[in-house]
């Protein structure tokens, strides 16, 4: 872990301080981290809501079960399996969608 020992004061107006503890607080960094993330020029998100992990765990259990019916389908060759696949290309894609909003896209802040 990088040690930081280095100090620098930085005088803002209260509405300043005020903007850059919310900013802080919604990205879930702590200010220090915030402002390393704009000096780097990180884009920084706001953090994921609490539940998203749990979000995540059902639609890929969801894509698991879809992936099973389409298994059993295709030995069979009863049914149309196109539905299938369409819901299952969709829930892939809603998850990545997901991931994507709430992750940061450089490694060395995650």
């Amino acid at each position: 872990m990088t040690k930081r020992n280095n100090r620098i004061e930085v005088k803002f107006t209260k509405e300043e301080l005020n903007a850059l503890n919310k900013k802080a607080k919604k990205s879930g960094l702590s200010v220090g981290g915030f402002i390393r993330c704009a000096i780097e020029q990180t884009e920084v998100k706001a953090a994921p809501p609490v539940d998203l992990p749990q979000l995540i765990i059902q639609i890929r259990l969801v894509n698991s079960q879809l992936s099973e019916l389409l298994k059993i389908a295709n030995k069979k060759g009863e049914i149309d399996t196109s539905e299938l696949k369409a819901a299952l290309k969709s829930n892939r894609k809603m998850e990545k969608e997901i991931v994507n909003i709430y992750t940061i896209q450089d490694d060395k802040w995650q």
